[in-house]
């Protein structure tokens, strides 16, 4: 089985937070999100989403342990910020 290796970008501190393991991308993509709308939370990336990008970094074969890096920008969280908003308008 393959996972993919993922990690928030800080654009404001300019580093990768700790890595995490995700089944797919769109796994990574709605963690990534629910943490990003979720303003109870007041966490940095709920306060500031504008400062984070998701990115995956590489794909882990679970059985073999190969990890083949593959860095690639996933979704920022300042377009997350805008389609929950969005999402909200269209609801009133």
């Amino acid at each position: 089985m393959k996972v993919i290796i993922v990690s928030v970008y800080d654009n404001t501190l300019k580093t990768f937070g700790k890595a995490f393991q995700a089944q797919s991308e769109d796994d990574a993509a709605r963690s990534f999100s629910c943490a990003v709308v979720d303003k109870e939370s007041r966490t940095m990336l709920s306060m500031r989403p504008q400062d984070f990008e998701l990115y995956s970094l590489a794909t882990l074969d679970m059985d073999t342990g190969e990890v083949v890096p593959a860095k690639t920008l996933l979704m920022s969280g300042f377009n997350v910020e805008s389609k929950s908003e969005s999402s909200k308008e269209e609801r009133s």
